[in-house]
């Protein structure tokens, strides 16, 4: 009979999992962004021991996320930090615009270039302009 860690039904355990499947399973609704784009999990936390012990000792608590500090780099303890979902949505690849940016694209906005210029310009979604220019996102920079 094998040994297990007796945390399957915890949050710790469900973050884990998550973390290796959006990386490995093709199937998996995020892979094209994880495991799609070459972002993989480091061997030594493919064991969920290991990887509950990185937690434990890094920070990890109920009402945090996992977060890569380098967003084109994988899941391994230097890139990796506990944050909380705001911090980790504020991460985003999407969100790698700066303020100055924003206002530039406000300007081509406004001067009637075209979204899918103004995209391509910024290596950035054709959504994320529309965003700006509704005020779906970056409300306060004028």
């Amino acid at each position: 009979m094998a040994i297990t860690h007796g945390m399957r039904n915890t949050r710790i355990y469900s973050i884990w999992c998550g973390m290796k499947k959006r990386c490995a399973l093709k199937s998996h609704k995020a892979f094209p962004n994880y495991g799609g784009r070459g972002i993989t999990v480091c061997q030594e936390w493919l064991t969920f021991e290991n990887f509950y012990a990185w937690s434990r000792i890094s920070g990890y608590a109920e009402n945090l996320t996992i977060d890569r500090i380098d967003n084109n780099k994988g899941y391994f303890a230097e890139n990796c930090r506990w944050v909380t979902l705001q911090q980790n949505s504020s991460h985003r690849r999407t969100n790698i615009l700066t303020i100055d940016q924003v206002k530039q694209i406000k300007t081509f906005i406004a001067a009637g270039v075209r979204g899918c210029e103004i995209a391509a310009k910024f290596s950035i979604n054709q959504k994320i302009v529309s965003n700006i220019k509704n005020n779906k996102r970056w409300k306060g920079v004028i």
